[in-house]
């Protein structure tokens, strides 16, 4: 709920590893009508992504999907077709270098970047530290309980 209330209103959206896209329906909930929803997802976890997908067209969405794994010349060249973003929402590979390397290909596309689980013991943590480090304008929650979480990145805005 957190995290919906930061991005409601924004135009155009990308996640990066949206399973069967539970997320993609709430963050569609929270864009303004019509938005641009695109997703990059390793596979189509028995078709429930396709789903998801024709699902929001149905509501008006703007909405594409890609098979493929994110750090892959195609999904980079996908997403930089597409964008930029209002909002990147990165949640994929838990490993430090899947993390990094999605938040160095994709972070640059959004306004703001959402990281899930940066109380994760593996890439996340390591990367939200880092990111916070870097001095980025950044918020998160974190109900204390358990690895998930959700870092903010507010990305600096080009001149």
């Amino acid at each position: 709920q957190w995290l919906l209330e930061k991005m409601a209103g924004v135009g155009s959206v990308l996640e990066i590893g949206s399973r069967g896209g539970n997320n993609l329906r709430c963050f569609a909930a929270a864009c303004r009508e019509g938005a641009k929803i695109r997703s990059i997802e390793l596979v189509d976890h028995g078709g429930k992504l396709g789903e998801t997908i024709a699902d929001l067209h149905k509501h008006g969405f703007d909405a594409d999907y890609l098979i493929q794994n994110s750090q892959s010349p195609r999904a980079w060249q996908w997403a930089h077709d597409n964008g930029p973003f209002d909002f990147v929402f990165i949640d994929g590979d838990h490993s430090y270098y899947a993390t990094l390397a999605d938040w160095m290909m994709y972070g640059t596309l959004g306004k703001h970047v959402g990281i899930h689980d940066i109380h994760h013991p593996q890439g996340p943590s390591q990367l939200w530290q880092e990111i916070k480090a870097a001095k980025y304008v950044t918020e998160e929650i974190h109900e204390g309980y358990d690895i998930m979480g959700i870092g903010l990145v507010h990305m600096p805005r080009k001149e």
